[in-house]
């Protein structure tokens, strides 16, 4: 299933530091908190396409940690000179 990504402005006087090598840590939670990630299906569903996205994006995954209701993503910063967290959305 293709979910188009729905970008947010990022909100104002907050800057973006993005191309310098750093480490990243990106966390995300189900809508409502509701436990979308509680069964195994969909947490392979979530690890076969954070797989997909680091294959093509050529960034380091440190680790993760799937939970029912969210997720948190350690990470380095990808190859292609791109921000990972887009093409994970």
């Amino acid at each position: 299933m293709d979910v188009p990504f729905v970008g947010f402005a990022m909100p104002a006087g907050l800057k973006r530091y993005y191309g310098r090598g750093d480490l990243h840590f990106i966390t995300f939670s189900c809508y409502r908190r509701l436990p979308l990630l509680k069964t195994a299906r969909a947490r392979d569903v979530i690890l076969k396409e954070l797989g997909k996205v680091r294959d093509e994006m050529g960034f380091h995954l440190l680790g993760y940690v799937v939970m029912p209701e969210h997720e948190a993503i350690g990470e380095s910063e990808g190859t292609q000179g791109r921000e990972v967290l887009g093409a994970i959305s």
